[in-house]
């Protein structure tokens, strides 16, 4: 998955990622999770629309709320404690990580 991070967006020259930055750049901690958060859904849904995702269901109701909300520590913590197929253990594992990077929310 992509890094959604500030320092990384700030570097993107792609025109859409670039505009994105300028808008969020000034943004601080939840404010700018929330921002990014649809962003890192759509790449998630992208993700499973491409793998046999049924078991992911279980924990969309759970998983997608926290990230909409801004709340990626949480998410990517509560992700570390779900057991998935190998096949969708690639997937959580990159949602983690891109969580993790993404999130502004001082620890």
């Amino acid at each position: 998955m992509k890094s959604w991070s500030k320092d990384s967006l700030s570097k993107k020259i792609d025109p859409e990622l670039h505009s994105l930055y300028m808008n969020v750049q000034n943004l601080e901690g939840r404010k700018y999770n929330r921002a990014v958060s649809g962003y890192i859904i759509d790449e998630l849904l992208d993700k499973l629309s491409n793998e046999d995702s049924l078991e992911f269901l279980q924990y969309v109701s759970i998983v997608l709320p926290l990230i909409e909300s801004g709340m990626f520590d949480t998410a990517a913590r509560y992700l570390e404690t779900v057991a998935t197929s190998e096949k969708l253990e690639k997937i959580k594992k990159e949602l983690i990580n891109c969580l993790e990077d993404a999130d502004d929310v001082p620890k």
